[in-house]
């Protein structure tokens, strides 16, 4: 249910739309959009995601300051002279951060963005997994403490609100030191305060940090529980920290059981507390993988937990049907366990919640129950810049004798460029909407001069974080897929497995052609989404004025880690039997800070397609047939 606020968004995001789409010319956005996300550790990782493959070169500087500059290759078949330059972005709105503005500078001598934070920030700089994406981890601002405690929200019987929590002590793991250091081993306890809203979303984080000397540990030290007990949920089990290998015998080829049992249980403690500090930020889907990673392992003393606590981080998700699947084999399991009267009460209710009395007819309270709250936030940014040159020329005209000087000056660039991005979220537990509205203007002043105006994107996009499907309506930029361009359209995809995405994308391209504009269809499938080695394979067909344009198959492979990626992309015209490009490019961040890359880079320029053989004319495709050419004249 979409509320009236956003009702009138949609409104004027129409109205935009059409005012700007009159005079349209092409052009092309390098960014798409930018998202923000709490890690674990507490850090914000804010992702910059791109139209096409990039290669982050190197960035400056690398210490706390309020300015950021990434420079990096486009890996793209399209030249870099149709990139748009001063497109400014602005960051979504965050609690834990004051936000930033991203802005493209000089993409046709060397591309790059700008950044600007709101006030001095530390971070780093990663490449994504996808190639398409550059993640920048902010260290949060460190936000006064309330002096006085949240109150502690009611367990409902129908949705389970992420609890208030107290300040909490945790141990900051101690910094691996060289051979040649010989500074005693400090640790800085952190006391971290966090808590969610009612949505899951993090409201507030601190960090206030008190140095001391810490003993290395000699046996298993519990730490306090920070989960449960007081709120309705049973209480989180008490994780004991590991003893550090104080020995230096070597390894014994046979692992005793007693080993072997250590072992599991120190790497589902690690774990845990993954899981239990995602709950505490308010990141699900984190904790429902940090739990699911432990009963992945042999059988450990946190086996029990980590089954009832994945149901619980489900239905905080929102997947209510996955939550009672979790409970009933908790129960089967350990029919006897701590928390298995808690589990039998908790799945009572969501059974009355998830099947419902009549299988036509669903109550009315069943379906509030489960249709979340959707919260909206809008947020965008407009920047102008103005650009003056004049040229000043001195001449001395010689006639005889006599020298005659003049001078001479001329306006040659006079114009005002303005960049504004809008978007429209809403979002629950389940679904993350948007509208999204970014238009370019040039707006020429000089005599007898026209102005031009981009509509780069007005789309509408629809995901669910549960099922994994998205979906976009409207302009937008090519997301991969062998797709030459904006175009005005729709891409969907749906992830089938927890590793394999299939896509599928129709439009027509909205860059200036001569006659009418081609129409595409293609079909994607990506694989090892999630994996460090992954990659995509398509297939697509173009159509312009009924006549194959552009028909071809190709894709990508890629490997990442966060010291090194690789990249290998192919694309291959079926209808040219030609390669129509080849890239292979990789990175290499060295321990000293020196980054090291590579790029081979083959393509054609323009593109292979029959639009390529009218560039330079002012007839149509159509129009040359007419003429008597053929489609073997136009294919040489």
């Amino acid at each position: 249910m979409i509320c009236k606020k956003t009702q009138r968004i949609l409104v004027v995001f129409c109205a935009l739309m059409l005012l700007c789409a009159i005079s349209d010319q092409a052009s092309a956005e390098i960014i798409d959009d930018i998202s923000l996300k709490t890690a674990a550790n507490g850090e914000v990782d804010a992702t910059i995601k791109f139209t096409v493959p990039v290669q982050n070169l190197r960035y400056f500087p690398r210490v706390k300051s309020q300015y950021l500059v990434i420079y990096f290759n486009i890996l793209d078949n399209v030249s870099r002279d149709r990139w748009q330059d001063y497109e400014s972005h602005r960051s979504p709105p965050s609690d834990l951060i004051l936000g930033f503005t991203v802005t493209t500078r000089d993409l046709n001598t060397g591309p790059k963005i700008e950044i600007q934070f709101n006030r001095p920030a530390e971070f780093r700089l990663t490449a994504g997994r996808d190639s398409r994406s550059l993640l920048i981890h902010i260290k949060p601002d460190k936000p006064k403490q309330d002096k006085e405690s949240r109150p502690v929200p009611a367990l409902s019987a129908v949705v389970i609100t992420p609890p208030t929590v107290q300040p909490v002590i945790a141990a900051a793991p101690v910094t691996a030191l060289s051979a040649t250091v010989t500074t005693p081993i400090v640790a800085t306890p952190k006391i971290a305060l966090s808590g969610a809203s009612a949505a899951g979303s993090p409201i507030a984080s601190g960090v206030v940090s008190k140095p001391s000397v810490v003993q290395p540990p000699t046996s298993l030290k519990s730490m306090p529980a920070q989960l449960g007990g007081k709120d309705g949920l049973p209480a989180f089990p008490v994780i004991e920290q590991a003893a550090q290998e104080t020995g230096s015998a070597p390894p014994t080829e046979n692992i005793s059981l007693v080993d072997v049992i250590k072992k599991s249980n120190s790497d589902a403690a690690v774990l845990m507390a993954k899981g239990r500090d995602a709950l505490l930020v308010g990141e699900m889907f984190a904790a429902i993988e940090a739990f699911n990673n432990v009963l992945k392992l042999s059988a450990n003393k946190y086996s029990p937990d980590a089954q009832l606590w994945i149901g619980i981080a489900r239905e905080r998700s929102g997947q209510l049907g996955k939550a009672k699947l979790e409970y009933e084999l908790y129960l089967k399991l350990y029919p006897k366990g701590t928390a298995a009267t808690w589990a039998k009460e908790r799945l009572a209710k969501l059974n009355a919640i998830v099947s419902p009395p009549s299988p036509t007819v669903p109550q009315p309270e069943q379906v509030a129950a489960q249709n979340k709250k959707f919260q909206t936030t809008e947020y965008g940014s407009l920047s102008m810049y103005y650009y003056h040159g004049a040229s000043h020329t001195d001449t001395i005209a010689t006639v005889g004798a006599v020298q005659t000087p003049s001078s001479l000056t001329v306006t040659d660039q006079s114009s005002l460029i303005s960049n504004v991005s809008v978007t429209a979220r809403s979002y629950n537990d389940v679904f993350d909407n948007r509208l999204v509205f970014q238009d370019f203007f040039a707006a020429n002043l000089l005599p007898g001069q026209t102005s031009k105006n981009r509509l780069n994107a007005a789309y509408f996009e629809l995901r669910n974080r549960v099922n994994n499907y998205s979906a976009r309506f409207g302009r937008q930029s090519a997301l991969g897929g062998g797709v030459l361009g904006r175009f005005d359209g729709v891409s969907a995809g749906y992830g089938f497995l927890p590793d394999w995405r299939a896509n599928v994308v129709a439009g027509q391209l909205s860059d200036y052609v001569v006659g009418a504009k081609p129409l595409f269809h293609g079909a994607s499938l990506d694989f090892g989404v999630k994996s460090s080695v992954g990659g995509s394979l398509y297939a697509i067909s173009q159509t312009l004025e009924g006549i194959t344009d552009r028909k071809a198959v190709g894709g990508n492979l890629r490997y990442f880690d966060p010291k090194k990626t690789a990249i290998a992309m192919l694309d291959y015209d079926t209808q040219f039997k030609a390669l129509n490009m080849v890239t292979i490019q990789g990175t290499l961040i060295g321990e000293s800070g020196t980054d090291y890359n590579f790029l081979v880079d083959r393509r054609r320029t323009p593109s292979l397609s029959l639009r390529s053989a009218v560039n330079g004319t002012t007839a149509s495709i159509a129009t040359l047939l007419q003429n008597g050419w053929t489609i073997d004249d136009l294919l040489t």
